[in-house]
């Protein structure tokens, strides 16, 4: 079992396939995206062993926030859930 931290990405419609692309090639595991009048881009990324899972919250945000910036997308993201997910 492994521990997951589901982050939510609010990001402009028009940005979601970048944003999705962005966080998968960091190797954040896009979940879903929902489209709208803001796009809403799910993705998890694993707790390493050992780790504080609210440190790795913490730094699992700032990158994804520094990542999508640095590919010209604006965002809001946040923490959705933590979740145990078997291997």
């Amino acid at each position: 079992m492994a521990t997951m931290l589901l982050l939510h990405c609010r990001v402009a419609t028009t940005d979601a396939a970048t944003a999705s692309w962005a966080l998968a090639s960091a190797g954040y595991e896009v979940d879903e995206v929902v489209e709208g009048p803001t796009a809403v881009v799910t993705a998890a990324l694993p707790v390493a062993g050992g780790a504080s899972t609210l440190g790795a919250w913490a730094d699992a945000v700032e990158r994804a926030e520094h990542l999508l910036g640095a590919h010209g997308v604006p965002s809001e993201v946040g923490l959705s859930s933590v979740v145990r997910r078997s291997a």
